[in-house]
């Protein structure tokens, strides 16, 4: 009995790990969000979103890949899945395949809206640029047309 709590507890410290090593690395994906998406809410909220889900994706993996009994990784998987719904308790634990086609569908679907919000950015510099451009030009042409009189 030790031993296998011993092992859940090091699969628990490896879950740990996975959730404080991108705070630690100043290069992480998270600082980079935090900064680039500071003016925008809505992507930095997809951002997170899209971390969170990394994260217990991760969790859930780790706890499949752990050198446990299956009953305990039954019992943390129902832990991870409570986290996910905000429950209070959940009966059963899905299996690992309906467990990780959830993770990835919502993965796609994060990434995909980040992705529509990295173009409306684009596109918003570009008619940020294209009117700085025609400001420039019309200011160069009307100096012009005022030296000429």
């Amino acid at each position: 009995m030790n031993q296998e709590l011993l092992a859940e507890l090091e699969v628990l410290k490896d879950g740990r790990k996975a959730l404080l090593e991108p705070y630690f690395d100043t290069n992480s994906d998270i600082y980079h969000c935090l900064y680039k998406y500071y003016n925008s809410p809505s992507s930095l909220s997809l951002h997170q979103s899209f971390f969170n889900v990394q994260y217990l994706d991760e969790q859930y993996r780790l706890i499949q890949n752990g050198n446990i009994s299956e009953d305990a990784k039954s019992r943390l998987s129902k832990k991870v899945i409570q986290i996910i719904d905000g429950m209070e308790s959940s009966d059963a634990a899905p299996s690992t395949e309906f467990f990780r086609g959830i993770f990835e569908a919502k993965r796609q679907v994060l990434q995909s809206m980040m992705n529509v919000s990295k173009e409306e950015q684009q596109k918003y510099r570009q008619i940020v640029f294209e009117y700085d451009r025609d400001k420039f030009l019309f200011e160069k042409m009307f100096a012009e047309e005022l030296a000429k009189s």
